[in-house]
């Protein structure tokens, strides 16, 4: 495995968003599409991806939460058959760091309520529930959690 640091508009990065976007769509078909706007990604966005057996099994990336010094993880995803070998949890620790080196203090990141294995990983990795935030505010899919590096 190897670790790529990289932006928003790799064509990697892409591609495994693109299968992110299919898996959420079916995981929630009701109510997705009212959410995709809001997980556009910057081209510039600090963005990570793992690559095993010389395919990218997962990537996620950072971008500005707000001017207190936060981040906000989006795009986290593993390809199914990658799935159990830790590559979330090296794509969350990757992302930790770069957080730290840019001198961020919180991160900020939501998940959702059918996302059970993403649940488990961040909150394995001390991220803690908090309310729902933003344009997740009220809604009963959707779980908000972060935590101050």
């Amino acid at each position: 495995m190897h670790i790529k640091r990289t932006t928003g508009s790799d064509k990697d990065f892409l591609e495994l968003v693109k299968l992110l976007n299919e898996d959420l769509r079916k995981r929630y078909p009701k109510t997705r599409h009212l959410y995709e706007r809001g997980n556009i990604i910057p081209d510039d966005a600090h963005t990570i991806l793992v690559y095993a057996d010389d395919v990218a099994a997962g990537c996620g990336c950072l971008r500005d939460f707000d001017s207190d010094g936060a981040v906000e993880l989006k795009r986290m995803f593993v390809r199914d058959e990658y799935r159990g070998k830790r590559i979330g949890r090296i794509i969350v620790e990757e992302l930790e760091k770069w957080a730290a080196e840019l001198n961020k203090k919180t991160i900020y990141l939501e998940t959702g309520v059918n996302q059970p294995e993403a649940i488990f990983l961040y909150e394995r990795m001390h991220y803690q529930w908090i309310d729902n935030y933003g344009e997740y505010a009220g809604n009963k899919e959707s779980i908000c959690m972060k935590k101050n590096l």
